[in-house]
């Protein structure tokens, strides 16, 4: 089954484990995180349906648009831009769920999938998704507690590192003592140093934030930029035009992010080993793959006829019809 997500972020309301005098190697620390408290702190993320903005579909110049200026503004994303296309979780409630798929994939760990390849897993991770018995996950601790007890994928446990940021309950204001500041903004500059850290070491990050949960991959001075879940064609800005997504990616500000961020999953970066391996894996594949088509090629190639024939006539580009 696999150990419990769930409980590590439930360490964050257990009494016994506050930073105190008394207990000094606390897991948690309160913080009454309110922009009253500080006026550094960007206003708390509105309701997803108090702030729709305007949407619709792009065009595939748009997309091309839109990834340029994505490759101009994010120099050092962990990913290439022009080759992802990410699952679209469409009307389901499935963010958590697709989001760690899409990074399973960003991370070169579709092993997992057991022997599915991406393009089936895109096709059909609506009968994954239905296995977990849920319509939506509480957070992407309550997903991956539920995908270990499904069984759908391998296994993920010495992979995956689950880092709980707020607490689920005593209004999400326990922190997790390791990112824990003096204060608010100290806190928040704390999940900035912890999540760019690990995308500086090319690791996508999966944050639960905003009532969404998506994969972070690139930054900048002022947005992160997510690998999202809503299709390579739509394009959605909030009313408050913090939060844009456009041809399968969302920009943020990074501040609001940071601020008020619930919790990261990330897989641990593969060894030079590991790396060399998989990438003679992929290289035999190729071979194999070629040799096959050369093979395949040579059964269905038709003999040739010893006798002569009358020369066909040719006709040049101006002759054909398309």
């Amino acid at each position: 089954m696999g150990r419990d997500y769930v409980n590590i972020r439930l360490e964050l309301d257990d009494p016994e484990l506050r930073k105190s005098k008394k207990n000094p190697q606390g897991k948690w620390k309160r913080l009454m995180i309110s922009r009253r408290g500080d006026p550094k702190m960007p206003d708390p993320p509105q309701e997803s349906q108090y702030n729709r903005g305007k949407h619709r579909q792009l065009t595939a110049t748009e997309v091309k648009e839109w990834r340029k200026k994505y490759k101009e503004d994010f120099p050092n994303t962990v990913i290439d831009i022009d080759e992802y296309s990410g699952i679209d979780q469409g009307r389901e409630g499935a963010c958590s769920f697709v989001a760690f798929l899409n990074m399973i994939h960003l991370n070169d760990r579709d092993n997992l999938f057991k022997g599915r390849k991406w393009r089936t897993v895109k096709r059909s991770w609506k009968s994954m998704w239905t296995k977990l018995g849920i319509c939506a996950a509480e957070d992407i601790a309550d997903m991956l507690d539920r995908v270990n007890r499904a069984n759908i994928l391998g296994d993920i446990n010495a992979l995956v590192k689950y880092f709980p940021i707020r607490s689920r309950d005593n209004g999400e204001n326990n922190f997790n003592i390791e990112i824990a500041g003096t204060n608010q903004n100290d806190t928040a500059l704390n999940v900035q140093a912890k999540i760019e850290g690990l995308l500086k070491q090319g690791i996508p990050v999966e944050i639960n934030f905003a009532e969404h949960s998506r994969v972070a991959v690139g930054y900048n001075d002022t947005h992160l930029l997510f690998a999202d879940s809503w299709g390579d064609d739509y394009y959605e800005q909030s009313a408050d035009k913090r939060d844009t997504n456009a041809a399968g990616f969302s920009t943020v500000e990074k501040d609001v992010v940071y601020a008020y961020a619930r919790e990261i999953a990330y897989f641990v970066k593969k060894s030079e080993f590991e790396q060399l391996l998989s990438e003679r894996f992929k290289m035999v594949n190729l071979k194999k793959t070629s040799k096959d088509d050369e093979k395949k090629d040579s059964k269905e190639a038709p003999r040739r006829s010893t006798r002569k024939r009358t020369p066909v006539k040719k006709y040049g580009a101006s002759n054909l019809k398309f």
